[in-house]
C-alpha cells in the first residue's frame, strides 16, 4: 500500500515538472527569441564579416533590417562601430585604407555603382543610401 502511494505522488511530481517545463519552452522563450531577433541577425553577420574580411558589413550603417515592422539599421540595433566588439582589431571603420562607403555619393565617387546586389565579377565596396532598391555598392 505504501508502495502505491510512494508512485503515484513520485508521478504527480513528473507530470507537473513536465508541465512547467513544457510551458516555460513553448511560451516563455517566444516572447524574448523575438524583441532580440532582429539584433542576432546584425550580430551574427558581423561577427562573420569581421574575422573574415576585418570590416563591418556594407549595410551596417543603411536601415535594411525590418524590426517589428520598421527598418533599421544593424548600428542603431546593436551600437557597435567598428569589429573590436568581435574581436578584431587593424579594421572595422576602414576598408582598404579607405573610409567605408555608406552612401551614393560616396559610391558614386569611388566609380562604383549602387546595385540591388553584386554579382560576379563586381563585389560589395560599401552600401548605398539612396535608393531603397539599390543598397549594395558593387565595383
Amino acid at each position: 500500500m505504501r508502495m502505491a502511494l510512494e508512485i503515484v505522488v513520485v508521478t504527480i511530481i513528473l507530470l507537473v515538472v513536465a508541465i512547467v517545463i513544457l510551458v516555460f519552452f513553448t511560451n516563455g522563450m517566444r516572447a524574448g527569441f523575438d524583441m532580440t531577433e532582429a539584433r542576432n541577425q546584425c550580430i551574427t553577420m558581423a561577427s562573420a564579416s569581421c574575422k573574415s574580411l576585418k570590416v563591418l558589413p556594407p549595410t551596417w550603417n543603411v536601415d535594411t533590417i525590418n524590426d517589428n515592422g520598421v527598418q533599421k539599421s544593424c548600428k542603431t540595433l546593436t551600437g557597435y562601430n567598428d569589429c573590436s566588439s568581435f574581436g578584431v582589431t587593424g579594421g572595422g571603420a576602414t576598408t582598404g585604407g579607405t573610409t567605408t562607403i555608406t552612401t551614393n555619393t560616396q559610391c558614386t565617387t569611388a566609380l562604383y555603382t549602387c546595385e540591388a546586389s553584386c554579382t560576379a565579377p563586381k563585389t560589395t565596396k560599401g552600401a548605398c543610401d539612396a535608393d531603397p532598391a539599390k543598397k549594395v555598392c558593387c565595383g
